[in-house]
């Protein structure tokens, strides 16, 4: 693996706005992780960038996968990458207020979760209270992840952003070995 062939596709998927972009004008960042693979030969790196799109309607994952070793698809993101997070979002968002929160529990991936907010706080604030205790329902697992690299290339780091938006960033690595 070379370090420019690395460079050269992250270069060409930003000239085809491919690239994660947490500052998009149609999209509130909630959080992101990024995640390396390689062994000898292959490399791969997925970028993970949750938020809210009012355009959508939902919490997003979507997953920007880079590679020497793809099996589905090229370099960035395909219509397969957008992961819907909220289950129950008609009844979060009021109908009459866009982009506000209407109360309730928020259900993700089937689980009801409660949240400490109020009717009539920005959804935004509330989507971005569920990440320190319920990240992982955010986030993608393995099977989502692995669906367009190789399952045997092995993880090498892993870097977990914390509090995107708003809040204070803050940022983790993990190596694997």
């Amino acid at each position: 693996m070379r370090s420019v062939e690395v460079l050269e596709q992250l270069d060409a998927a930003a000239e085809e706005f491919l690239f994660p972009d947490l500052g998009n004008g149609y999209y509130y960042a909630v959080d992101a992780r990024l995640h390396g693979y390689r062994d000898a030969g292959q490399w791969a790196l997925i970028v993970e960038t949750v938020g809210y799109s009012p355009r959508a309607g939902n919490l997003s994952d979507v997953l920007h996968v880079f590679g020497n070793c793809l099996t589905i698809g090229g370099p960035g993101f395909e219509n397969g990458d957008f992961l819907d997070r909220v289950d129950n979002w008609d009844e979060l968002e009021d109908p009459d207020e866009p982009e506000i929160y209407r109360g309730g529990p928020v259900v993700l991936r089937g689980r009801a979760i409660a949240v400490a907010a109020e009717a009539g706080e920005d959804l935004i604030d509330v989507l971005r209270r569920l990440v320190p205790r319920h990240r992982e329902l955010l986030l993608a697992d393995e099977g989502e992840l692995r669906r367009r690299i190789p399952v045997d290339i092995p993880l090498r780091r892993e870097c977990r952003r914390v509090g995107v938006g708003r809040r204070r960033n803050q940022s983790r690595w993990r190596e694997t070995r």
